[in-house]
């Protein structure tokens, strides 16, 4: 068993993990910015995807506030497990 990460120590890095794990805090934070920041990204996205799966009214799932907190924790898991594995070796 490994000893959980000390996200505080990771966070406060100067050096690309600190800074993304801060902007991810930042993020999960601010859902005007979230929202803003998934329109400017995904927006091209949502227009390319088929109207069957954007959904009956057009819109797709990341469209919702809380569609686009939960992609965010996810992705912010999945960055956690990757550090932790790499921390392991």
């Amino acid at each position: 068993m490994t000893a959980p990460l000390d996200l505080e120590r990771l966070a406060g890095r100067d050096d690309p993990i600190g800074l993304l794990l801060r902007s991810l805090d930042s993020l999960a934070a601010d859902p005007a910015a979230l929202q803003s920041l998934a329109e400017a990204v995904l927006a091209d996205l949502g227009q390319k995807l088929p109207p069957d799966l954007r959904g009956a009214d057009g819109v797709w799932a990341l469209d919702a506030d809380a569609a686009l907190a939960d992609a965010l924790a996810s992705a912010r898991e999945r960055l956690l497990a990757v550090i932790g594995a790499e921390d392991t070796r």
